[in-house]
This record gives structure tokens, sequence and C-alpha cells, in this order.
């Protein structure tokens, strides 16, 4: 049987691997990535009114949530 949704392309391959050490570096830093996240402003919001319905419309806008397609 076939995988077909498997990477095949290697430079994908290798920045995966790159990312995730790249995450765990962080992770290793900071704890969490949310607190690598926050520490760019200091752990105090800089935007207002963006909650779960604007963070879906974004996730959708860029491809991460694809529940449109069917």
């Amino acid at each position: 049987m076939e995988i077909v949704r498997m990477i095949r392309n290697r430079l994908k391959v290798r920045s995966i691997m790159s990312n995730v050490q790249v995450f765990m570096e962080v992770r290793e830093q900071y704890g969490t990535f949310d607190r690598y996240i926050w520490h760019f402003t200091n752990g105090m919001p800089v935007v207002k009114f963006v909650g779960p319905v604007i963070i879906y419309g974004y996730l959708g806008a860029i491809g991460i949530i694809q529940d449109k397609l069917k």
C-alpha cells in the first residue's frame, strides 16, 4: 500500500528536521513555546478583540485549516 500523503521532497524533509531542532532549543530555553512567543511583548497583549473566531478565520486564510474544501 502506497502512502499517498508522505512527504517525498528532500528539502522539505530537511526543513522539518531543522525546524524540530529549533523548536526543541526554544522549548529548552523558554520552557514552553507560548512563553517564547509572549517574551516578545513582555507578556502584554498587543491586539484587541482577537478571539477564537478571528483566529479560526486567519488559520483558514493561510491554509492551516482546510474545512471548506468539501
